[in-house]
């Protein structure tokens, strides 16, 4: 069938749009992650932070919506300056008006000074780079076993006795008080909500950073809020003796019959105790995400700190995996800001700032 391109247009998306939308996302995406954008729709595109610089765009052949695209805003601190830029969300065209997903780019660029983005589809990468976004470095994910049924996964330890399984699990326990020891003097402990320190702790570490997004309170209530994805987080605060706080990771699990546990953001004061800060949040986050029930454990991360490098990380039971699917690409209208934003090592970037995590269940 050959698409009728003539009569397919641009144009903003309009509230009565939404039931095409979906239809659009089943077809493209199929009913599961059709049911998630559904549900988180309101949260992303209605109830962010800038829900008045939201714009959201749709190819319509006539009556039917055969292509969609949305921005969302995000608060950035590039070399100090508070500054908004938007990343792609929910890109999809119908596989007969592929065609037209160029034109939905060259929208959002027109409409949008600033562009942080972090995809995984080749496809959309080509296009954000032709339409002006830099390429800046490609995320890493650490893989770290937790649990011993992740010999099932394997067709022929598929099936063993359970006790071998529960064997697998001590062994990987016994190994992690080995593995990741040695933090004296950090205490951390899961708290339920996103109280005042976390604007202190924003607002001091900000101004070690060149490039991060800007989490304080209010970021962090709506983006691990009752409304998103990812409401039954877990949330985990580092101090001192003293009481400061340090850092903090915020840890999820899915709903697969082998579940994987996510650090889908962590942060550590930079300085003398960085790394073991570190070390503390994800020797914690294994505890947590395991006692959940969680086989693996994945932590995302654009880069690590200079103080915790990939060795360390390795050191720590963990192994590297991609490093090619997901791809952070800024543009910046302003062009002090691209020089600073287009440094890999500039930036401070989670897994869970991307729009690729918002889709994780």
């Amino acid at each position: 069938m050959k698409p009728r391109t003539r009569a397919a247009e641009v144009r903003d998306m309009v509230p009565h749009d939404l039931e095409g939308v979906l239809t659009l996302y089943r077809e493209v995406f199929g009913h599961a992650y059709a049911e998630r954008f559904e549900a988180r729709f309101s949260w992303a595109h209605g109830d962010n932070l800038y829900p008045d610089d939201s714009p959201k765009w749709v190819v319509a052949d006539g009556d039917r919506i055969v292509g969609f695209l949305a921005a969302m805003p995000l608060p950035y601190t590039i070399a100090g300056q508070r500054v908004i830029a938007h990343t792609t969300c929910d890109y999809m065209v119908h596989p007969d008006f592929r065609f037209h997903g160029i034109k939905l780019m060259k929208q959002f660029f027109s409409e949008c000074a600033n562009c942080v983005t972090c995809d995984d589809i080749e496809a959309t990468k080509k296009v954000t780079e032709w339409l002006g976004a830099k390429t800046v470095t490609p995320m890493v994910t650490y893989l770290k076993v937790l649990n011993g049924r992740a010999l099932a996964a394997s067709t022929r330890l598929a099936g063993l006795p359970e006790i071998v399984y529960a064997s697998g699990t001590a062994l990987l326990k016994l190994a992690d008080k080995a593995l990741m020891a040695g933090n004296g003097g950090i205490h951390v402990e899961n708290v339920g909500d996103f109280d005042s320190r976390f604007d202190e702790f924003s607002d001091r570490t900000a101004k070690n950073i060149p490039a991060t997004v800007a989490k304080d309170r209010d970021f962090l209530r709506w983006r691990y809020g009752e409304r998103s994805p990812h409401s039954s987080r877990d949330i985990a605060v580092a101090t001192s003796r003293d009481g400061s706080m340090l850092g903090y990771a915020i840890t999820y699990m899915s709903s697969e019959e082998r579940p994987t546990g996510y650090v889908l953001d962590l942060q550590a004061e930079r300085g003398p105790h960085e790394i073991r800060v570190t070390r503390s949040l994800l020797a914690h986050a294994a505890r947590t995400l395991r006692a959940r029930g969680a086989v693996t454990m994945k932590y995302h991360a654009v880069d690590a700190p200079d103080s915790m490098t990939e060795s360390h990380m390795k050191r720590m039971g963990f192994l590297t995996r991609n490093r090619t699917n997901r791809v952070l690409m800024v543009k910046f209208s302003d062009p002090a800001l691209q020089e600073i934003a287009e440094q890999p090592r500039n930036w401070n970037y989670r897994y869970g700032d991307a729009e690729v995590s918002h889709s994780l269940a």
